[in-house]
Parts: C-alpha cells; sequence; structure tokens
C-alpha cells in the first residue's frame, strides 16, 4: 500500500506540475487572444465573435453527447486489466457516435439560423454561419482529448487544444491584420483552421500513445453499458457548459453584443481563479477511477482534501487582486472594458465556492455515480436560466454576472451533498 502511495503521488506530482505548465502558458495565450481580439474587432465585433463561438461550444458538447467524459472513464479502467479490445472499442464506437451526432446538430444549426437569423446584425449572423463547422471540429477535438487523458497523459491531452489551438489562431490572426482588417466572420473561419491543425495533433498524439496491443487487436463492445452511462454523462457535460455560457449568450440575445464581449472578458478572467483546480483535476480523473475500482477510498480522501486546500489559497490571493486592480487589468482590452469591474468580482467570488469545494463533479463520474452529478447540475442550470434572463433585464452584465455565481454555488452544494452520501468523502476544504 505504500509502495502504491508513493506511486499515486509521484503521478499526482508529475500531472500537476505538468498542467500547471501547460496551463499558465494557455493562461497567457488567452490572455492575449483577447486584447488582439477585442483591439482588432472592438467591442462590438469581439461580442459577436464571442456569440458565435459560444453558441458553437455549447453545440459541439451536444453533439460530443458525454462520450469524451466516458472514454476517460472507460479507458482508464481497461489499462489496469488489459482490456485492449474494450479500448479500441470504446474509441471506435464513440468516434462515429460523434460524427452522426455533429451531422445532426449542424443541419439543425443551419435551419436555426436561416429561420431566426433576420433577428441579428448582419455581422453577427455571418459569423453564425462561419461557426457551424466549428461543431464537428470541437466535438472530435474533445474526443481525442478525453482518450489521451483516459490512457495517464493528461499533460499531453491538453496540448492540442490549450496551446496548439490558440497560437495557430493567434498567428493566423496577426497575419491577417497585416493584410486587412480583420472582420468577425474571418476570425471565426481562422478560429476553424486553428481547431483544425489542434485536431489533427491530437489524433497523432492518441495514436501514440494507444498501448500496442491495442493498435491491433480486435475491438470488442459493451454498448448497453456504455449508453446507460453516456446519457448522464452528457447531460453532466452539457448543464456544465451552459452554467458558462447561459449567462453569456442570454446577455447577447437580451442585451447585445458590446455587452457581452465586455462581459466575456471579465468571465474569462475569473475562470483563472479556480486555474489551480483545474491543474489538479486533469490528472487527478483517472487515479480517481482507478482508485475507487480498487477501494482505496481513504487514500482518495486525502488527495482530494490537500489538492482543495492547495488549489483555494492560490484563489482567495486572486479574487482579492481582482477585487483591488481589476479596473487596470480590464483596461488592457480598451477603455470599454472597464465596465466589466464589477462583473469580474462577482464571478470571482462564485469560482472561489467552486474551488472551495473541491472536484465534486469529477468524483461522481470517475466513480459511477454520473446520475447524482446530472441531477445536481440540472438543477443548477435551471436556476442559472431563471436568474439569468430576470436580472439580465434589471442589472445588464451584472446580472449575468450575480446569476452564474448563485448557481455555481447551488451546483456545488448538491454534489457536495451526493458525494458524502455515496462515497463517505468529504469534498472541498473542509475534508478529513
Amino acid at each position: 500500500m505504500k509502495g502504491r502511495s508513493v506511486s499515486v503521488a509521484a503521478h499526482m506530482a508529475r500531472g500537476v506540475a505538468g498542467t500547471a505548465v501547460l496551463k499558465a502558458g494557455a493562461a497567457v495565450l488567452q490572455l492575449l487572444m483577447g486584447v488582439v481580439l477585442a483591439h482588432l474587432l472592438g467591442a462590438t465585433g469581439y461580442g459577436a465573435f464571442v456569440y458565435a463561438l459560444s453558441w458553437a461550444t455549447v453545440l459541439a458538447l451536444s453533439a460530443v453527447f458525454g462520450l469524451d467524459v466516458l472514454v476517460t472513464r472507460e479507458m482508464a479502467r481497461c489499462r489496469p486489466r488489459e482490456e485492449w479490445g474494450l479500448q479500441r472499442g470504446i474509441l471506435r464506437w464513440s468516434t462515429l457516435l460523434v460524427l452522426v451526432g455533429s451531422a445532426c446538430v449542424m443541419a439543425a444549426a443551419g435551419a436555426g439560423i436561416a429561420l431566426a437569423g433576420h433577428n441579428f446584425p448582419n455581422v453577427t449572423r455571418s459569423t453564425l454561419w462561419v461557426a457551424i463547422p466549428l461543431v464537428l471540429i470541437l466535438a472530435l477535438l474533445r474526443l481525442k482529448q478525453g482518450a489521451i487523458q483516459g490512457l495517464g497523459y493528461s499533460v499531453a491531452a491538453q496540448r492540442p487544444q490549450f496551446l496548439l489551438m490558440p497560437s495557430a489562431f493567434l498567428l493566423i490572426v496577426l497575419g491577417i491584420s497585416f493584410v486587412t482588417k480583420p472582420t468577425p466572420p474571418g476570425a471565426m473561419f481562422a478560429y476553424s483552421v486553428a481547431a483544425s491543425l489542434a485536431l489533427g495533433y491530437g489524433a497523432l498524439l492518441a495514436r501514440q500513445r494507444m498501448p500496442t496491443p491495442g493498435l491491433s487487436i480486435l475491438p470488442e463492445y459493451d454498448v448497453r453499458r456504455w449508453l446507460r452511462s453516456a446519457g448522464p454523462m452528457w447531460i453532466i457535460t452539457m448543464a456544465a457548459v451552459l452554467n458558462d455560457q447561459i449567462s453569456s449568450l442570454v446577455l447577447g440575445t437580451v442585451s447585445g453584443q458590446e455587452p457581452l464581449g465586455v462581459y466575456d472578458v471579465a468571465r474569462r478572467l475569473s475562470n483563472i481563479v479556480a486555474f489551480l483546480l483545474v491543474v489538479v483535476n486533469m490528472p487527478l480523473a483517472p487515479i480517481i477511477a482507478e482508485a475507487y475500482a480498487k477501494g482505496e477510498i481513504a487514500q482518495l480522501q486525502r488527495i482530494i482534501t490537500r489538492s482543495a486546500r492547495g488549489a483555494f489559497l492560490v484563489a482567495l490571493l486572486l479574487v482579492g487582486y481582482f477585487m483591488m486592480s481589476g479596473t487596470a487589468i480590464l483596461g488592457w482590452f480598451g477603455q470599454t472594458f472597464k465596465a466589466g469591474h464589477i462583473a469580474l468580482v462577482i464571478l470571482s467570488f462564485g469560482q472561489l465556492i467552486n474551488v472551495a469545494m473541491g472536484s465534486v463533479g469529477l468524483l461522481l463520474t470517475m466513480t459511477g455515480y454520473e446520475r447524482d452529478a446530472a441531477r445536481g447540475l440540472m438543477l443548477s442550470v435551471v436556476i442559472n436560466v431563471v436568474l439569468s434572463f430576470t436580472l439580465v433585464r434589471i442589472w445588464g452584465m451584472n446580472g449575468a454576472a450575480l446569476a452564474s455565481a448563485v448557481s455555481i454555488g447551488v451546483w456545488n452544494a448538491v454534489l457536495a451533498i451526493f458525494v458524502f452520501r455515496r462515497l463517505k468523502i468529504r469534498a472541498g476544504i473542509l475534508g478529513r
């Protein structure tokens, strides 16, 4: 057991260190991307780009059907048992479903734009059209990331989406800016090209990291069990993304593109508060699945508690920094974006709650209790939708921020209760 503890600790240390470096680089790239786009497109043009990208992200996740999370769990589950046929089977089966699902979602999106596109400005409508192919690209990219992560390569799994894609996008947009002034549709096309490059790299990584027997053995299928898990995991993934995106979508629809552009910058900055929790969760996912399969609950409790406390200390410092210097940071994007300071503070406190509660969603999905996670997340989405439509009309972007923060608090509290009931683990900073 001691050897096993040392092995897990070493794996976590390597994963956290590698992910921290990668995420730090990704955060810098995201910040640069926001600054460049805000200056090149302006607040209104940036808002149109963000609105289309938000829809593409949500639709891509609906097309994935939660299979990226399922693939992570199943790859991690099959690895110690050397069930190479099932590993190859889940990859082939999930890829086929994502292709079919993406085709259906893109057709529905095109029909929706054709029917309701006249309600949007021309530039927003054009950007939405250009964003449709991005649905398929992002869906497949998430699936490849889930496979690589499940194989135990948590750092490598993040390189395509968080390093290659933003880097390529920045280079393409800056190259366009030397020739002509970029437009929101042009920026969206550049984003799709960058995502395609990331997808190609992700497919190559997945094949390179696949165990040798898994490349030649005949695939095996456990479709009935996979389908039972895929539905709740789809709900979990969709609910999590809707909680992150719904306030943006409502704000863009109700208040227009300029407030959305300002709000999105504040939202992206607030996500930095949860930086260390995200860093910990990547290598933690396969560890949870494997430890739970072996009944090592006490060890899981120690890992969960320590990771939550470390992440919370960093998050607390960041919230204080945003409270004091948020206006100056937002000013990097342009004078118009300084109006998002209050929204930034509200969103940052919401993320602080998220960090304080720890890896509650991951604990449930990686141990087979995805239905409980789905229930808690769906409740928070309903609260978010109701509050967003109500508060955005009253307080604009600050109302959107408050709706998002409240839903995050509800989501984490409900999931923490489920974690204790099912696993007897006290999630978050108050764990033993």
